[in-house]
C-alpha cells in the first residue's frame, strides 16, 4: 500500500478494536515512508504506553523536524493543528485514539473546527498525509467522510450501515468488513483491508 505520493497527501482512517494491529500498521508506515517528518499525536504515555516505533516524545515547541510523538497532555489539538498549518510541511500527521478528541476536532454541528478544516482542505498544498485512528465506525464523525480518501479496516464491532446515506462506497466497506470479520474469527487477528473512497 502506498504511504503517500508527493503532491497527493491523503486523509486515511484506520479503524479497529484493541489488539487488531492498528499501531503496528502505523509503525510500518512510519518505517517505509518517503517523508522525513512525522508528528504522532498520542494520549499520555505515563501509564506505561509505548510510543509508536520508539519515537521520542517531545514538546511541540521543541519540534525542529523529524519523526516524533507529541503528548496530548502537553498540547491541545487546536494549537497543534495551528502549528501544522503555519509551518509543518512534507510529512505525516497521525492522531491516535482520534475518538477521544472529537470534542476538540469537531464543532457541535459535526463539522471540523475551522483550523482542522483548513488542514483538511490544504493537506495537498502542505503535502501532509493524515492518519486518524478510531476504535469503531460509530466514532467517526459523519461529516469527515467527505474528506476521506482511504479506510484501513481492521476487525471492529460497529457497522457502517447507519451512515450509509453519507458514506461513499458503503457497500464496498460492508463487504470488506464481512471479509475482515471472517478472517478475524478464523484466527487471523491482524488482517486488514483498505477501501479507497476517493
Amino acid at each position: 500500500m502506498s504511504t503517500g505520493n508527493q503532491g497527493y497527501a491523503r486523509l486515511n482512517i484506520i479503524v479497529g478494536t484493541n489488539g487488531t494491529g492498528k499501531s503496528t500498521f502505523v509503525d510500518r508506515i512510519l518505517a517505509k515512508t518517503h517523508f522525513k517528518n512525522a508528528l504522532v499525536y498520542i494520549e499520555s504515555i505515563d501509564a506505561g504506553g509505548q510510543p509508536f516505533s520508539g519515537l521520542p516524545v517531545i514538546q511541540l515547541t521543541d519540534y525542529r523536524g523529524g519523526m516524533v510523538c507529541i503528548d496530548a497532555d502537553d498540547v491541545s489539538f487546536l494549537p497543534l493543528v495551528n502549528a501544522i498549518s503555519n509551518k509543518y510541511r512534507n510529512g505525516i500527521f497521525v492522531v491516535d485514539e482520534a475518538g477521544m478528541y472529537k470534542h476538540l476536532m469537531f464543532e457541535k454541528s459535526g463539522e471540523p473546527i475551522p483550523e482542522f478544516k483548513k488542514l483538511l482542505k490544504q493537506r495537498r498544498k502542505y503535502n501532509v498525509e493524515i492518519y486518524l485512528i478510531y476504535h469503531g465506525a460509530s466514532e467517526i464523525p459523519v461529516q469527515l467522510f467527505k474528506w476521506v480518501n482511504n479506510i484501513i479496516l481492521f476487525h471492529q464491532t460497529d457497522e457502517f450501515k447507519h451512515k450509509s446515506a453519507v458514506i461513499p462506497r458503503v457497500e464496498e466497506l460492508q463487504a470488506a468488513q464481512r471479509r475482515v470479520r471472517q478472517k478475524y474469527f478464523a484466527g487471523n487477528l491482524h488482517y486488514c483491508e483498505r477501501v479507497q473512497l476517493s
